[in-house]
This record gives C-alpha cells, structure tokens and sequence, in this order.
C-alpha cells in the first residue's frame, strides 16, 4: 500500500503508528508504508523528534533509511543508450592529449539520473552525451 507521502506531519504519523500498534498482532514488524511515512519526516523534522514520538529505535531507522538509500541508487545504476557503431568509427580531428586526459562532462536531467564521464575521447563523448539527452 503507498500513500502520499509528501503531505504527512509528525502528528499524522504518530496516529498512523497508534492505530497500527493497537491492531498489529504479536510482535510484527512495521509494514513498510509506515516506514516511507517515517522517512518522508526527515525533510521537515529533526531525526530525534521524530523517533522519540514514534518510539522507534536509532538502529530500526538506519537500516530502513540504508535499505532506502540502495533502492533509489538501484532506480538509477544503469542507463541504456543507443549508438551505432558508425557513430563511433567516423574520423576526429587530432585533439591534444593534454585536453583529451582532462575531459569531464556531466549532466543531470530533471528526472534526477545523472551522467557523468572523464577522459573519453570526443568522439565516444559525443556520441554517449547525444544518446543520453534524446
């Protein structure tokens, strides 16, 4: 179950987490919607607050907030571009070697991927930088 958590405060969450407590059975762990809930806070609270109000362990949020961490790098590991070998075999005018060793792009899109590329030649550069911006 996702919820919409860019509109949650402290108070909010820690009625969600009441109501869970009192209708969880035994021990359970907390679901995972209230975990997305719990770490949307840490924009507008400080980490203390909210896990003093929550009752939640230090050790509890740093492996949720590492496990969140993975799966967003995860989202982002790999992009695929298409390039035609053609587009790499066609001849380049002699770049120095003390400019082609310091070559260094990056770009960022507004959906957050990022590239970023060092010492490749002008060629492949163009070629990767055009692919990644169609």
């Amino acid at each position: 179950m996702t919820i919409p958590t860019d509109t949650f405060t402290l108070a909010a969450v820690e009625a969600l987490f009441s109501d869970w407590r009192a209708t969880r059975s035994g021990k359970s762990c907390i679901p995972a919607h209230l975990w997305e809930a719990v770490l949307s806070l840490t924009k507008d609270y400080p980490t203390s607050k909210i896990l003093g109000r929550l009752g939640i362990s230090r050790a509890q949020f740093r492996k949720q907030q590492s496990q969140a961490q993975l799966q967003a790098n995860e989202t982002y590991s790999f992009a695929s571009l298409d390039i035609r070998a053609d587009e790499l075999l066609q001849p380049v005018a002699h770049v120095p070697s003390i400019i082609a060793n310091h070559c260094e792009v990056e770009i960022k899109k507004p959906d957050g991927v990022s590239l970023s590329i060092r010492n490749a030649n002008e060629q492949l550069l163009s070629a990767i930088v055009a692919s990644f911006v169609r």
